[in-house]
């Protein structure tokens, strides 16, 4: 984080600041001022200024980069000392999750026999593991509309940040059938329940995806006549 002087920007001069990790788009950025001098820190998007905040000499300082392309560290002192510094910001990058099911999932089903899905009812389906190269605590995971009558989701740890998505307990899932999917469950018949859910990162909202799943419980097999 060499800077250079205004007037000669050949000649390395100072490392005014020093941040404590890379800088990143929304999210923290903690700095410490290596000048016994004051200063600004001013965001810049697409070449328009926007003020941060000011900070003292030899100051520890944070503030959120949201979504500026670089970071100015302004010092106003004589052209033969730094006064002007900037740091560039990365992009963001998309988050990742990895699903551990109890089942095997196939083209997005996680199938069981009639007799299995009582059991199920209260219980994990899945666990979702993020990881994030901000904070993985950031990304919010809830039910998908349609899955909202029939799934509760669970955050299990936030250090190895993990979910788990279980069906809701037994009167509030009963009480979530409609009257064609008793109908068809006390016939043996073939029933799907949507268990999909929704990530969003709370501070990058373009950042949002679905993850669809559907748990089928399969037809009854009929009993032979003997």
């Amino acid at each position: 984080m060499d800077t250079f002087s205004q007037t000669d920007s050949s000649k390395i001069l100072v490392k005014p600041v020093t941040s404590f990790s890379s800088l990143i788009k929304y999210s923290n950025a903690k700095m410490v001022n290596n000048l016994a001098y004051d200063g600004t820190a001013n965001g810049f998007i697409n070449g328009n200024k926007i003020f941060i905040k000011n900070f003292e000499s030899l100051d520890t300082f944070s503030f959120e980069t949201n979504n500026f392309d670089s970071i100015q560290f302004y010092y106003d002192l004589p052209n033969s000392y730094v006064d002007k510094f900037f740091l560039t910001v990365a992009d963001n990058e998309p988050f990742n999750f990895t699903v551990i099911p109890i089942r095997e999932i196939s083209n997005f089903n996680m199938t069981v026999d009639n007799s299995d899905l009582k059991n199920l009812v209260g219980q994990k389906l899945y666990d979702v593991k993020l990881s994030d190269d901000v904070d993985a605590n950031r990304i919010l995971v809830t039910p998908n509309d349609s899955s909202s009558m029939f799934i509760d989701v669970w955050k299990t740890d936030s250090i190895d940040v993990t979910y788990q998505i279980r069906l809701k307990n037994k009167d509030e899932f009963v009480r979530n059938l409609t009257q064609d999917i008793k109908k068809k469950w006390s016939k043996g018949d073939e029933v799907s329940f949507p268990i999909s859910i929704r990530l969003t990162d709370k501070n990058v909202p373009s950042d949002s995806r679905t993850y669809t799943l559907i748990l089928k419980k399969k037809k009854k097999p009929k009993k032979n006549k003997s």
